[in-house]
């Protein structure tokens, strides 16, 4: 552990425990204000590797959509705050890449991907902040600018309007949901139901979420994807930084499905806005 991640440890271990969460200690930005820009096709073929390599998505469908954009910059404007959470993020303007190769005036980049179906929900992926993924050692590190070519990325699924059928959360409340666990993500949180996967599973709050079997089984299925040595090495999150369970954490699968399937006020928790606002001070 580096020194700076042994202080972060050590001054939330000893702070009060009336927040929850999980907090990747590499992760961590060395600023409270992290810039952000949207990234489009276009754009993205002038430096094919500015996004994050461990995501998925199809870069030939990559959009941008000026109202969405605001729909998903209101929500987070509005969740993320210096006052509420230490760490807020500025920009949401189109990513501006001056020549090939070149990188855009930002800390990290957003992506819409349109896509034509969807499983229920709208889904994402996201860096866990200024941390990189090493699929095949298993590890979670801190991202070196000098040697890799991408920034902290976000790319959330879009699917047409039309096609979206939830009856208890509207098409835009959709997108914010989604739009508000992949901002926690980039500010650093792990998901909590695997963190505290055995918590999770005695949560009447998680027993009663679409999302319970999915649990039962083990890892989320998005880590059906990766190599098998990543999620032998990384589901338990050995380097997180824990500070207890919380079961409406916006990072937790159980809160999340169950505002899908059933509805519910869209927002941070008080766990992760506390668990935040100690790892970014203002």
């Amino acid at each position: 552990m580096k020194p700076a991640s042994l202080i972060l440890f050590f001054v939330i271990s000893f702070l009060p425990t009336a927040f929850g969460g999980a907090f990747e200690p590499g992760a961590r930005w060395d600023q409270n204000e992290v810039r952000v820009c949207w990234l489009d096709s276009a754009e993205f073929t002038k430096n094919p590797d500015l996004l994050d390599d461990s995501l998925y998505f199809n870069e030939n469908r990559l959009f941008h959509s000026a109202e969405l954009s605001d729909v998903i910059e209101k929500k987070i404007n509005a969740e993320f705050t210096p006052e509420k959470t230490g760490i807020h993020f500025t920009g949401f303007e189109k990513c501006r890449i001056p020549a090939q190769g070149g990188r855009p005036d930002a800390d990290a980049v957003l992506a819409l991907e349109s896509v034509d179906s969807f499983d229920e929900i709208i889904e994402g992926g996201t860096s866990i902040g200024m941390s990189v993924i090493d699929l095949f050692r298993g590890e979670i590190m801190r991202r070196d600018p000098e040697e890799d070519a991408g920034l902290p990325s976000l790319v959330i699924q879009i699917p047409s309007e039309k096609i979206y059928s939830s009856k208890s959360i509207g098409y835009h409340e959709a997108i914010s949901l989604t739009a508000l666990h992949e901002f926690g993500h980039l500010a650093g949180l792990h998901h909590e139901h695997s963190a505290y996967r055995d918590e999770a599973l005695r949560d009447p709050y998680c027993a009663s979420s679409p999302f319970a079997d999915d649990l039962k089984k083990g890892p989320d299925q998005a880590f059906s994807l990766v190599p098998k040595k990543y999620i032998e090495n990384l589901y338990e999150l050995k380097g997180a930084v824990r500070s207890g369970y919380d079961s409406k954490s916006i990072m937790n699968y159980c809160h999340t499905r169950n505002l899908f399937a059933l509805g519910g006020k869209i927002g941070l928790s008080a766990g992760d806005r506390s668990l935040l606002k100690s790892v970014y001070p203002e």
